[in-house]
């Protein structure tokens, strides 16, 4: 899996240059118009410098990321009619996919279907590749690249989605532009905080998380209220109805707000969950 499949080649540009196609060459890719170099050796880093990985002390165990993916397995995902009306054969993006889980439910879902992951973090990529080598898919890739620089041809994708990642993007703008290049008909961007009531709910989950230790007489973990300090710190943290904003030049961008307490459900609530922890806007492009 950490070669780059033929189905990928024709779709990669380099992130330096951003116009340059990129050739395989022994252990690497090379761009054809500026000669830059990018290692492909056991991670695809398709990526021009060093990027700052966003949440890196926080890697998921294999058995975490295991359970992530049955429970997504279970319940469906918001973005499945999406994926559905992808025609066969083309492409989907999903940009900061993290350790796989969604992008190799997808692919295991609808294997006439081509999917390629990026994320900004090493361990997390090398994650998302096990996972799926495990499953012994071949219509998935994963690379590591920078949002705001991704090494793609425009127009390489029919659709691509985010989750999570446009509110702890100190650019997210650039973001946005760089998947309205490489996308063609629609954008799905998901788990979107929305302020203040993020803040407030994962406050009372940690609140929660505490007692529940002490009760089982183990170590808390810290991470539920440090992931909104971190993202308070670095990212664009928005009240969810502002995001409207950035989707102005768009044909169509419906907001769709989840429920009270969940980040992602097939079925977002447009009432309550104004109150609740984040949101969707789905996008024709």
């Amino acid at each position: 899996m950490s070669s780059v499949p033929a189905w990928v080649l024709p779709h990669l540009r380099c992130p330096r240059c951003s116009t340059g196609e990129l050739r395989a060459r022994d252990a690497a890719l090379r761009c054809e118009s500026c000669a830059a170099e990018f290692p492909c050796d056991g991670v695809p880093r398709l990526i021009d410098g060093d990027a700052r990985a966003w949440n890196p002390h926080r890697t998921p165990s294999r058995a975490r990321i295991d359970e992530h993916l049955r429970h997504l397995e279970a319940t469906g995902w918001i973005g499945d009619a999406m994926i559905d009306g992808v025609p066969a054969g083309d492409l989907v993006l999903s940009v900061g996919e993290g350790c796989g889980e969604m992008l190799v439910r997808l692919a295991t879902r609808r294997p006439d279907r081509y999917f390629v992951g990026t994320d900004i973090s090493v361990d997390r990529v090398a994650n998302a590749t096990e996972l799926a080598a495990r499953r012994g898919l071949r219509n998935v890739w994963f690379c590591v690249a920078d949002a705001t620089r991704l090494p793609f041809a425009a127009h390489a994708f029919e659709a691509g989605y985010t989750r999570g990642v446009l509110h702890v993007l100190p650019d997210p703008e650039s973001a946005l532009a760089e998947m309205r290049r490489v996308l063609r008909s629609r954008l799905l961007v998901d788990r979107l905080a929305n302020r203040p009531f993020f803040a407030l709910w994962f406050w009372l989950l940690q609140r929660y998380e505490n007692l529940r230790a002490r009760v089982q007489r183990r170590a808390p973990d810290p991470g539920i209220w440090q992931s909104v300090v971190e993202t308070l710190e670095t990212g664009t943290y928005r009240p969810l109805w502002r995001y409207r904003a950035w989707f102005r030049r768009d044909r169509a961008a419906r907001v769709r707000a989840t429920s009270l307490f969940i980040w992602e459900t097939p079925t977002h609530r447009p009432v309550l969950g104004w109150l609740g922890i984040g949101g969707a806007i789905d996008v024709r492009l």
